[in-house]
């Protein structure tokens, strides 16, 4: 599946991106210390901001069946309905 994080890493190396679809698991693209610990502070700016907004919530994007991607858009879908 192609995504933002795939069109960004092959923009920045095309072997990178190869390796991200062909070899998830390679021991060269597994986060350093300074890699997972800027992850975490995402994570940490994720559930803070969703503290912000009312009725907020994760939206969990990593499934790979178009059943499963088009459920979580069901919430957002009724809440913008809602606020209309």
């Amino acid at each position: 599946m192609l995504s933002k994080s795939r069109v960004m890493a092959g923009r920045q190396c095309h072997k990178l991106l190869w390796w991200m679809v062909h070899e998830p698991g390679a021991s060269e693209l597994q986060l350093d210390d300074l890699g997972a610990a800027v992850m975490e502070q995402g994570t940490r700016v994720g559930e803070l901001a969703r503290t912000y907004v009312p009725g907020g919530f994760l939206v969990d994007c990593h499934t790979n069946t178009m059943q499963s991607r088009s459920d979580w858009r069901r919430p957002s879908k009724r809440l913008t309905a809602e606020l209309r």
